[in-house]
């Protein structure tokens, strides 16, 4: 148990680690003294719950490392007293609930680490005192829908990370907002047919990462809203054709990634009229070997092949 004034006569420290511990509770005010801390590391405990108070006196820490800790619930107000903070890093828990207000007060935020947790939903308002995140991580939780304005209030978030997940498609206008948006990771959910519905129109979206996952088929006008994708990833899925038009209009892409999929048809049609076009991964798949030959014939400086 941490308590208030046990760690008094601290108050030069800027990096403090009370890592791999059995620390179970933090009692409000425990930090009260270290008013020029700016690094605290708790990870590797066995905190299931954040009080209101818990970081009181801490408005000068800017990176809060709590991964690994067991922590079931975010509480409203669990983190009142960090102002100042723009890391938050609570992945690989078992958080199963955010209450609504519990990033009240982080108006400076801008990285936030939620991977690797047990949430099932979210609530419409936990983003919103967010404005200035930047990355946001969701990984590997519980999640088969969001509702569509949940991100609205990120309108600086440039990186979104989604994958491992159980979301079949995206909502309707749910990245419309995110006018900085330009990296989404979307890979391993439950998609088996990615349509232009998937991910419905978004913002100037560079990077595109649908890897390790179930995706069998791709339909034509996929990525028809999607016009100024530079990289798509599209590996260790389970694609076996593509339509020749997948691809059509990306005139800024130069990076695709279709290996360790099951093509066995690959017309290098595929391929055409794309003048920013650098780079192919077509390895592990089972390509016949005369397309294989044509493509490589049309594209040798841009195919990678094992």
């Amino acid at each position: 148990i941490l308590e208030p004034g046990i760690l008094e006569g601290l108050s030069s420290v800027e990096y403090l680690t009370i890592e791999s511990n059995e620390i179970e509770v933090i009692k409000p005010y425990s930090f009260i003294g270290l008013s020029n801390l700016v690094f605290l590391h708790l990870s590797k405990n066995k905190i299931t719950e954040l009080s209101n108070n818990t970081f009181s006196g801490l408005e000068n820490v800017r990176y809060l490392y709590l991964e690994d800790t067991n922590l079931k619930t975010v509480n409203a107000g669990a983190f009142l007293g960090l102002s100042n903070l723009t890391l938050l890093h609570l992945s690989n828990n078992n958080i199963v609930q955010i209450h609504s207000d519990a990033f009240v007060r982080l108006e400076k935020l801008e990285t936030l680490l939620l991977g690797k947790n047990q949430i099932k939903a979210i609530s419409a308002d936990v983003f919103k005192p967010l404005s200035n995140l930047i990355s946001l991580q969701l990984s590997e939780n519980e999640l088969d829908n969001l509702e569509s304005d949940v991100l609205t209030a990120l309108v600086n978030l440039i990186h979104l990370d989604l994958p491992g997940n159980k979301i079949k498609q995206l909502p309707e206008g749910i990245l419309r907002p995110l006018k900085s948006l330009g990296s989404l990771y979307f890979g391993n959910n439950d998609i088996k047919v990615f349509t232009r519905k998937t991910i419905p129109k978004a913002p100037p979206l560079l990077y595109l990462y649908l890897n390790n996952g179930n995706i069998e088929e791709i339909e034509s006008d996929a990525f028809e809203d999607l016009k100024l994708l530079s990289q798509i990833h599209l590996n260790d899925n389970k694609i076996k054709h593509l339509d020749n038009k997948t691809f059509a209009g990306l005139n800024g892409l130069y990076y695709i990634d279709l290996s360790n999929n099951d093509i066995s048809d690959l017309n290098p049609q595929l391929f055409y009229n794309l003048p920013s076009l650098r780079r192919v991964v077509l390895d592990w798949n089972n390509i016949e070997p005369n397309a294989l030959e044509e493509i490589y014939k049309r594209y040798p400086e841009f195919i990678h092949l094992i």
